[in-house]
């Protein structure tokens, strides 16, 4: 019963931002959406943490499984990656380090 409820929570929250892109024509991914509103749900604590707890630590443990087909397809571009992959490197090194820095103010402003 507590799976059910917690799918239900995140698919909620996926329809929303699906109809919220689709209604304002935006350009933003309804996944990344659709995270905005469950995050700003658990930090309103309109939907508790206990509601999704067990469905994030089941994806959480099989997010391995997610990464298989990455791989596969990098290893089919592998030429392009040995000339040019400085600059993946460096550009996922570079967002990498602004995310942290986000994350940290963004913490030192909610404490």
């Amino acid at each position: 019963m507590h799976q059910l409820r917690a799918i239900s929570v995140v698919l909620l929250c996926y329809w929303t931002g699906l109809i919220t892109v689709d209604y304002f024509q935006l350009s933003i991914p309804v996944s990344i959406l659709a995270m905005l509103i469950l995050l700003i749900a658990l930090v309103t604590k309109l939907v508790p943490l206990q509601w999704i707890q067990s469905l994030s630590q089941w994806a959480m443990a099989n997010m391995s499984v997610l990464f298989v087909p990455v791989i596969v397809a990098l290893l089919a571009v592998q030429q392009q990656l040995l000339s040019q992959g400085w600059a993946i490197v460096l550009g996922t090194a570079l967002a990498t380090l602004l995310q942290l820095i986000v994350i940290m103010l963004g913490l030192k402003k909610w404490k």
